[in-house]
């Protein structure tokens, strides 16, 4: 990241190259000064473990950062309901954390938005609420407004247009029509409709 200026003898003149973390603004260093925090833990869903950086974890996520600096080694996510076999999304949250990107579906976006609400990850939300912006349809509205209704939205991003609820109905005000006819689509193949949707 830094890199010494070969014309410098005495070597205490740096470059920070544009791509640092450093140059970016981001500082992490107040989790190298804490005791007991864990900058290796394990993240456990059902029976698989997948290993994060604790630094990256904490930075994202004040949920991880207040049980990172408990000195967790491990922390089980009980509260997201994976599916079994389904792990590999929370690894795909977890892989997006530390960099990686994401592809949003309508497979994996009910996943992203909890791990993003339940572990306050505001960024990852946010690329969740863009997805639904653009991607909404007619037969992804309900599971979506099913989400928002059981999910309380993120602090920080409660603005109305914002919230996953907002999105659900708006498109519900603008697709009426559309809308009941995959209703009627849905009930054919014997599935409920929750009363309240319309």
């Amino acid at each position: 990241i830094i890199d010494v200026a070969p014309e410098s003898p005495e070597k205490h003149f740096t470059h920070i190259k544009e791509d640092s973390l450093y140059a970016s603004g981001i500082d992490l260093s107040r989790y190298l000064t804490m005791n007991d925090f864990s900058h290796s833990v394990d993240i456990k869903v059902n029976d698989t473990k997948f290993e994060c950086s604790g630094i990256i974890l904490a930075y994202h996520s004040s949920y991880f950062e207040y049980y990172l600096s408990q000195g967790a080694r491990i922390i089980t996510l009980d509260g997201i309901k994976c599916p079994v076999g389904k792990e590999g999304m929370i690894e795909e949250c977890l892989q997006m954390l530390h960099g990686a990107g994401i592809i949003l579906t309508d497979s994996n976006i009910e996943i992203v938005v909890r791990f993003a609400v339940l572990y306050r990850v505001e960024n990852m939300y946010r690329l969740a609420l863009e997805w639904v912006r653009n991607c909404i349809s007619v037969r992804n509205v309900y599971p979506l407004w099913c989400l928002a209704q059981e999910k309380p939205v993120l602090d920080k991003v409660k603005k109305k247009k914002n919230d996953l609820a907002y999105q659900c109905r708006t498109f519900l005000k603008n697709n009426e029509v559309e809308i009941a006819y995959e209703l009627r689509r849905i009930k054919s193949q014997g599935k409920e409709i929750k009363e309240d949707f319309l």
